[in-house]
């Protein structure tokens, strides 16, 4: 999805509500965060969500000053969490490759 956080927007509320829905159904979830950002309560929502589930964290924009580190999101989830840089795309296709085979 674009992003799953709170919003005015008719037309992209209904893109949030349907992403979590897809969510409880998905045989594996690719969970990107924003690095570069503090954890937001949308963000903590998701990590609850994501327990028990089959799931891959990518920290994007690793290319950036981050605010989250491998170890802050470890102590949230035990599953597997990739630094990645969206811009550096030959990491993110190993990534890709890496979760595929999960």
């Amino acid at each position: 999805t674009a992003g799953i956080r709170s919003t005015e927007d008719i037309v992209e509320k209904i893109g949030v509500s349907k992403a979590m829905e897809h969510m409880e159904d998905a045989d594996l979830i690719l969970y990107v965060v924003d690095a570069s950002m503090p954890l937001t309560e949308e963000d903590h929502t998701i990590i609850q969500k994501l327990k028990g589930k089959k799931s891959v964290v990518l920290l994007n924009k690793s290319d950036l000053n981050v605010c989250i580190s491998k170890e802050e999101m470890e102590n949230h989830l035990d599953h597997p969490i990739i630094s990645i840089s969206a811009k550096q795309s030959k990491k993110a296709i190993k990534t890709t490759s890496r979760a595929i085979r999960i």
